[in-house]
């Protein structure tokens, strides 16, 4: 699994742990270190499954999809879990999200995501590639059986967005915060920022490094009125906190622009309350390396 994938994905791993089925990890993205394992293990076991997330919950960096489809077809024993929760409804057809953006359908590929987030109700999708598994998963996955029905608000609410969805709305709603978030990038590059990625998606992610820079600056933001997302240990590892900014339509480009001039304004002040430098913080965010890949 990726080092990145996101926590409820961990969780379930643990479990397999104590049926003694091999496990490991791979650095984030890193699909030279995948191949190299998928060969060796390609040796010796039957069947091998990368589990990744479509975008990350963190730092919102998105999985080269693609690519890992690319080495599917090279390795038969190699199969896809992939979370795309956070891709769900600003990205694909009819905000059908953004793996299935990038490869509708593959013959392993097994893809989960939510109807919470975005989609703005409550629940979850789970796509399999054929009926068989599915009906595998449905008749004996204990979360299957064990699981209630959706309470009848939130079916209210899932039907209303999955009406908005199947319209020419949800395209005109995926433009509109397509642009917030080009005018995030733009602005944060701008304002020499430290963002983890530049990517399209709506989930932004301010490096800070350790934990009382974090403290310094979310305390110097709510003091003049803007109040953000802090993600810090354990949530992250301990010299990766930083601020998580989820973009959405809510938010309109005075809003932002003000956000990020506050950060520029208040992150050199925090930086020297805390003997924190740039230098440091790109270090701990291996921010140099990020931009070469």
């Amino acid at each position: 699994m990726d080092v990145s994938v996101h926590s409820s994905v961990q969780m379930a791993v643990s479990l397999l742990k104590e049926r003694n089925i091999h496990v490991e990890i791979i650095r984030h993205n890193r699909l030279d270190l995948l191949e190299d394992r998928v060969k060796e293990l390609s040796l010796t076991h039957k069947k091998i499954w990368y589990l990744s997330d479509g975008v990350y919950s963190m730092f919102g960096d998105l999985a080269p999809v693609k690519e890992i489809v690319k080495l599917m077809d090279i390795y038969e024993q190699l199969n896809l879990y992939i979370d795309d929760a956070h891709g769900m409804s600003w990205s694909g057809d009819n905000g059908s999200g953004y793996v299935r953006n990038e490869v509708p359908k593959h013959d392993r590929m097994y893809l989960t995501t939510s109807l919470g987030k975005a989609f703005g109700a409550s629940g979850g999708v789970m796509v399999f590639p054929n009926e068989e598994e599915f009906r595998r998963v449905h008749d004996y996955g204990k979360t299957s059986i064990f699981s209630i029905q959706i309470p009848p608000p939130i079916l209210g609410a899932a039907v209303a967005s999955a009406k908005i969805h199947l319209s020419s709305e949800i395209y005109t709603m995926q433009k509109q915060l397509q642009d917030r978030i080009k005018y995030f990038n733009q602005t944060a590059k701008l304002l020499e920022i430290p963002m983890i990625s530049d990517d399209i998606s709506p989930v932004k992610f301010v490096c800070l490094g350790k934990p009382q820079m974090g403290y310094n600056m979310v305390s110097r933001l709510i003091n003049n009125g803007f109040y953000v997302n802090l993600s810090v240990f354990p949530s992250v590892s301990y010299n990766n906190t930083g601020m998580r900014i989820p973009l959405s339509l809510h938010m309109n480009k005075e809003d932002i622009n003000g956000l990020l001039n506050q950060i520029a304004q208040q992150l050199p002040l925090a930086m020297a309350d805390t003997g924190t430098s740039m230098k440091e913080i790109n270090r701990y965010f291996k921010m140099d390396k990020r931009q070469k890949v």
